[in-house]
């Protein structure tokens, strides 16, 4: 902009105008997307030729940014993935992402971490020429049963309450002796029995970082 014709750089960059003798004037360079050292040039009296009046060029920045949040807070450390040469990064303790792409960066965002899921399980973007903010997710923690039956000599027995430690609820045994309760995925404590007037042969269960659904019920047996 400012030269005659307003002329279009070629595919190697390069730029010619022809001015009058005498030429004053302001020289922008402008594509969308793109800033440029130095912004202006500016011409007083031009009398001679000027060649390598060269401009850097640079790619703006465009930023995705976002919480994850789920049912039991914010998710931190979630790892944040946008393809395409999009970059990565990982939440904070408040479950915000931040990723810087190249303005119009066009591909797909994904969040992952172990033991959750999520909705929307990722993100398209056909192009990115403005920040993209508020872009959130919903997590959801995964969640694996513990489950067996309380017996006393080969009869079920109903109404034992039992309940997992660490905010893992709780469950009563049902006409058959059996009980399920859900756990959090990485769930760690206590499964206990307890029911008036008996006594139980474990007292209790205990289960470290629980990552898959125990297979085989544990039966608990009066003492």
């Amino acid at each position: 902009n400012g030269l005659p014709g307003n002329p279009i750089s070629d595919k190697a960059g390069l730029y010619r105008a022809t001015v009058k003798y005498g030429f004053s004037g302001k020289v922008t360079p402008s594509r969308e997307g793109y800033s440029f050292d130095p912004p202006m040039r500016q011409y007083d009296n031009l009398l001679n030729d000027m060649a390598n009046e060269d401009y850097s060029a640079t790619l703006k920045k465009q930023t995705i940014s976002g919480n994850i949040i789920s049912d039991r807070g914010p998710v931190a450390d979630a790892f944040v993935v946008a393809d395409a040469g999009g970059g990565s990064v990982t939440t904070d303790a408040s479950g915000r992402y931040e990723l810087i792409v190249d303005y119009g960066w066009k591909g797909t965002v994904t969040p992952t971490k172990e033991g959750y899921t999520f909705t929307p399980a990722n993100k398209k973007y056909t192009s990115v020429t403005k920040d993209q903010t508020n872009e959130g997710y919903s997590a959801k923690v995964l969640t694996f049963n513990i489950s067996g039956s309380v017996i006393i000599g080969g009869t079920p027995i109903e109404g034992v309450l039992v309940t997992a430690s660490e905010g893992g609820g709780s469950a009563t045994t049902d006409n058959k002796g059996k009980y399920t309760i859900a756990v959090p995925y990485g769930w760690s404590g206590e499964v206990t029995p307890i029911k008036e007037g008996f006594n139980f042969n474990p007292p209790s269960q205990t289960y470290t970082c629980l990552l898959y659904t125990s297979p085989s019920p544990r039966d608990r047996q009066k003492s």
